[in-house]
């Protein structure tokens, strides 16, 4: 009866997104506040109906109701209970449920807490927007992709249990952060035809858009930030990032989104970029469900795609057309109408955003490219090709250095413009971060190119930030101007973080594949890693051979253990290597084990990752700043409750003219 109750609440959710796509938009065309005001009643009535229909599914993963297919295909007896919870998310079916009832809870937000006294029409568009996308996905999900479906009369007394690579702690995290994500350039694709729909994109508009188009980042940084560790973590292989098409689906748009930020800042403060901010906000959007469609249409073979059914990625396809196809051409028939003040100095801060914007475009387009084009390639000629990391390196490293020569150097500049004279600070800090990197650089054995390029990167980050922030300290009183400058410093800061440890590790890890066995040492950066024995470790869900390895340093102490494990799946079968990490703040000593190559040996591989799990601790610093920004700007609300909006005209003179 429970699954029941799911569906009938899916369908009556899908109903109620229908009527609050429609209603609302005839009572502002035919100027009837009574029909206008059916928004928040229908909103509230619609996300119940999803949040039920969530519950219902819950509830037949944690009774262990196999006679729902989705729950007899990803769930066990013996599975977990917290593991049946993120179950609901785990696959296809649930996971496309959990994101339009998260667009649904945003909507909601959005209809319960905007303020009348703002444009009300805009507001009311772009929840219809909203509502229409939450219509079409609810339309997919009940036609193609119902979790709801039973498997009566006969069904399974026992379901196959979730996939063991999905037995993570990553599972509860990584993919509601992403689909947070994807549900804020839900919003922010909303409101960029909503403004279009009127003809009109204010500044207000702007500073509206700006907290969620900043949510929308810091929940795509921490999607493929956890993403990242997951893989490092579970699959063994021992790397962070593959270029993986899955991997790129979520990070393309994480770059557009990152220059959508930067441009939705400039729009709000000075009436500039609009009809960019417009064009970024569908654009993102546009690429997020292209991401969606890559990892559920089967198109690609990645340990990340968890759904391969051509229907279900045709269905998607189609709703990219009609979404994203209406978008651009209501863009291209009335951004003429959108009005935008583009007039600021080339040397300004606002010129090296936009600067910066353009790369970040181009960047997300050449990894599309890269990730993309052998799918093209085979379906036109049949024919297999491979683009790999070398690719993409060459490609993203040199547009990342721009990007962090810009980073750097705009938060020295002023806004609108500056003086050819005051680059002779920057100048001077480029000279002795290209000094400091050689030095650096040429005190390791391991030394190259590469590695030079990354640390002079971020040694300029590190002391263009320094000197930024003495400047506004002596320039700038506004407490809320302060607030964000710092959290703009702390967001670039997390960058350097992530660049330094995605440069040390990359350029001086080290790491053996060799054959090992009990009583047997080997030497590795320093450490030796001596492999003590195997044991046999038993768990609800599987099965395994843990090798126990004893670290030790140059002198012979013991560091540390690691304990890789080869797991055997109790209900299906499935044997899977996890890695053994002795994990430090300044290191990793990574450890995995595969196959048995004789009675007493395996097959295993060791490694030295320094700085490795820097490259999250940046993501989490650029999560923190973004969050930090969103509170300023909800502090600094003004009587009218506008976001983000200054003090008084003359704090907003004094802030353009010297922050």
């Amino acid at each position: 009866m429970i699954p029941e109750i799911g569906h009938l609440l899916l369908i009556i959710a899908a109903a109620l997104s229908l009527l609050l796509a429609v209603i609302p938009m005839v009572g502002l065309y035919k100027r009837n506040a009574y029909l206008i005001s059916y928004y928040r009643p229908i909103s509230n009535m619609m996300i119940s109906a999803f949040l039920g229909a969530i519950i219902c599914l819950a509830i037949s993963f944690i009774s262990n109701d196999f006679s729902v297919a989705y729950v007899a295909d990803h769930s066990n007896t013996q599975l977990a209970t917290f593991y049946k919870v993120a179950a609901i998310w785990g696959s296809h079916e649930g996971s496309m449920l959990f994101w339009v009832s998260a667009i649904a809870l945003w909507t909601v937000i959005i209809a319960n807490t905007h303020n009348n006294e703002a444009d009300h029409a805009f507001f009311i568009r772009t929840i219809s927007v909203l509502a229409a996308v939450i219509c079409g996905f609810s339309l997919f999900i009940i036609f193609t992709s119902n979790p709801f479906v039973r498997l009566l009369p006969n069904f399974p007394i026992e379901g196959r249990d979730l996939n063991p690579i999905l037995q993570n702690i990553g599972l509860i995290i990584h993919p509601p952060l992403l689909f947070l994500g994807y549900v804020g350039l839900t919003v922010c694709f909303a409101a960029a035809v909503a403004a279009l729909m009127g003809k009109q994109f204010t500044q207000q508009h702007a500073r509206y858009l700006r907290p969620w188009a900043i949510l929308a980042w810091v929940f795509l940084t921490g999607g493929n930030a956890f993403g990242s560790w997951w893989a490092y973590n579970e699959l063994g292989w021992g790397g962070w990032w593959f270029w993986d098409p899955v991997e790129n689906a979520s990070f393309i748009p994480w770059l557009v989104a990152t220059a959508l930020v930067h441009s939705v800042v400039m729009t709000g403060r000075f009436g500039q970029c609009k009809k960019l901010t417009l064009f970024l906000a569908i654009l993102a959007f546009s690429l997020s469900l292209l991401g969606t469609f890559i990892v559920r249409s089967g198109v690609v073979q990645s340990v990340h795609a968890f759904a391969a059914d051509p229907t279900r990625g045709m269905s998607i396809l189609l709703l990219l057309v009609l979404f994203s196809g209406s978008a651009l051409a209501l863009f291209a028939t009335r951004a003429q109408y959108i009005q935008s003040t583009d007039k600021f100095a080339l040397i300004s801060r606002n010129s090296l955003i936009l600067i910066g914007n353009l790369l970040l475009v181009i960047a997300a387009l050449s990894v599309l490219l890269g990730s993309y084009y052998p799918i093209i390639y085979r379906v036109i000629t049949g024919v297999t090709i491979s683009v790999g990391a070398p690719y993409f390196n060459s490609i993203f490293v040199p547009i990342l250095v721009l990007l962090s020569l810009l980073m750097g150097l705009a938060p020295l500049l002023r806004w609108q413009q500056d003086s050819a004279k005051n680059l002779k600070v920057p100048a001077f800090l480029l000279g002795i971060s290209i000094v400091l990197a050689a030095i650096i650089n040429n005190s390791f054995e391991q030394a190259n190119a590469w590695f030079f390029i990354g640390l002079m990167s971020v040694t300029w980050l590190v002391l263009t930030l320094i000197i930024a922030m003495i400047q506004h300290q002596l320039h700038t009183s506004s407490i809320t101007q302060t607030r964000r400058f710092y959290a703009m410093c702390v967001a670039h800061l997390g960058v350097a973080v992530a660049i330094f440890a995605g440069s040390v590790v990359s350029n001086l890890e080290q790491e053996e594949v060799l054959s090992m066995g009990p009583n047997q040492g080997r030497t590795l950066a320093g450490y030796t890693f001596v492999f003590e024995n195997t044991q046999q470790v038993s768990t609800n869900s599987y099965d395994a051979l843990q090798a126990n390895i004893r670290i030790m340093d140059e002198e012979e102490t013991t560091v540390g253990y690691a304990y890789p494990q080869r797991q055997t799946f109790k209900t299906n079968g499935m044997q899977m290597s996890a890695a053994g990490v002795y994990s430090t703040l300044g290191k990793d000593l990574y450890v995995s084990m595969g196959n048995q190559l004789n009675d007493t040996e395996y097959l295993v591989r060791i490694s030295y990752k320094p700085m490795v799990n820097w490259l999250w601790i940046g993501a989490i610093l650029m999560m923190l700043a973004g969050v930090w920004v969103v509170i300023a700007c909800r502090d600094s609300t003004a009587s009218k409750h506008s976001p983000c909006r200054t003090n008084d005209q003359k704090t907003s003179r004094l802030e353009e003219a010297t922050s």
